[in-house]
């Protein structure tokens, strides 16, 4: 991990967060260089996962197929058709939307929310019915029930919109995206601890120093774990090592 990709990816968080990056880290409990070192960290992990993942040209552009086109929506989802076709009923005669959510939708976040969903794309993880009927629908069209594993829902797509990026902007970033679902996170401990060993991180604050060296003991004892004939619980044990965060610096292991 080159010290211009944790650059890089430091300049990144502050242009994605903005005036709020300070209040960011301070809440965290980091400082900027903790922050840093803990991207150092992140990128290290995503790429020992990555490392032998392969991913073809196509599932790039099919995943960019995915993201291009964002929908705003808000919905109301009910338990059963009937109900659902007495809410598509009250909302076509002018009923205020929010309101009408409020009162029959059986999520919960709809009493703070009114059903607003905000923006989303094809790669959301929503249900895959909702999705694929809300994008079938028209702008300020309130849709017919739509089943899927919650209930049934009525939709009504408020705006649509095209991102700004070409493909040729997405394609990095889409890629390690695509090779990260794909990636055998079983294998983690052991392949982060060789590249840190490797890269011969020098850690000068004690209790980052001693969240590494849990870390690194972990990994070290997944493997003889593997090498040994143990029992199931054992094994469980070492491959459930826990997330660890120490003064804001967070290890993370499958």
């Amino acid at each position: 991990m080159t010290e211009d990709e944790v650059n890089a990816q430091l300049e990144a968080d502050k242009k994605q967060l903005g005036d709020d990056f300070e209040t960011f880290i301070a809440q965290q409990g980091q400082t900027e260089s903790l922050y840093k070192k803990s991207l150092e960290l992140k990128l290290m992990q995503e790429k020992a996962l990555v490392e032998d993942v392969e991913v073809t040209e196509d599932e790039i552009k099919a995943e960019y197929e995915n993201i291009k086109n964002e929908i705003q929506a808000r919905h109301i989802v009910v338990k059963d058709e009937e109900t659902a076709k007495k809410v598509k009923a009250e909302l076509e005669t002018g009923k205020d939307f929010a309101k009408v959510a409020k009162e029959y939708s059986i999520e919960q976040a709809a009493q703070t929310t009114g059903g607003d969903l905000g923006w989303f794309n094809k790669a959301t993880n929503m249900d895959q019915q909702f999705l694929e009927g809300a994008f079938a629908l028209k702008k300020n069209v309130i849709s017919d029930p739509i089943q899927s594993s919650f209930g049934y829902h009525i939709i009504e797509v408020t705006d649509k919109r095209e991102i700004k990026e070409s493909y040729e902007d997405k394609k990095a970033e889409l890629e390690k995206q695509l090779k990260l679902a794909k990636a055998n996170t079983s294998t983690l401990l052991t392949k982060v601890a060789k590249m840190i060993k490797d890269a011969d991180i020098k850690i000068k604050d004690e209790d980052i120093k001693t969240a590494l060296d849990e870390f690194l003991a972990a990994a070290e004892t997944n493997t003889t774990t593997e090498d040994a004939d143990t029992s199931t619980e054992e094994r469980k044990k070492v491959n459930n090592y826990s997330y660890k965060k120490r003064k804001g610096l967070s290890f993370y292991a499958f």
